[in-house]
């Protein structure tokens, strides 16, 4: 159902880590090479590190690599842990989903404002930029909505680890 958004979200982040490899690189050269340096670029790595994260924050929540302790879950039958994991998958959707809306709102408002970075020799609107946050939060909460289904329905997102026995 999601499949294309997968491939979107790790396509995404990947590309915009390597675009971001390319401008530093291309930034090395020029100064190394012909003694000149773009002024942009510092500006466009970094929002190209800050596509890639969001991206890829998405990319983690469906393959469930975020960090979590399991101290909980790993001893809980499998009743109680699904409920655990549908509570806790509610909460994340919820915290997300408010972050999603106050982003569109703060996208929304930069766009009114037809709004640039004030110290930026980029000719690109802030309002691309920033339009990460509520689309990398709103697939993060569509993930989470997946994930508390997925518990209630017996088929657990990730499966819980196991208490280690000593010998």
């Amino acid at each position: 159902m999601f499949r294309w958004i997968n491939l979107l979200d790790d396509a995404f982040a990947g590309l915009a880590l390597f675009a971001c490899f390319l401008v530093v690189c291309l930034e090395i050269v020029v100064r190394s090479v012909f003694n000149i340096s773009f002024l942009w670029a510092e500006e466009l790595s970094r929002y190209l590190i800050i596509v890639s994260t969001y991206f890829g924050a998405a990319a983690a929540v469906r393959s469930d690599d975020h960090i979590r302790v399991e101290l909980l879950t790993a001893i809980l039958p499998p009743g109680p842990r699904r409920a655990l994991e549908f509570a806790t998958s509610l909460l994340c959707a919820a915290f997300t989903a408010t972050v999603a809306v106050y982003g569109y709102r703060w996208v929304a408002d930069s766009v009114a404002l037809d709004l640039f970075s004030a110290d930026s020799s980029l000719v690109i609107p802030v309002y691309v930029f920033q339009a990460v946050v509520p689309l990398g939060f709103g697939i993060m909460t569509a993930r989470f909505v997946c994930r508390a289904f997925q518990a209630l329905s017996h088929r657990s997102a990730a499966p819980a680890a196991s208490p280690a026995v000593s010998a």
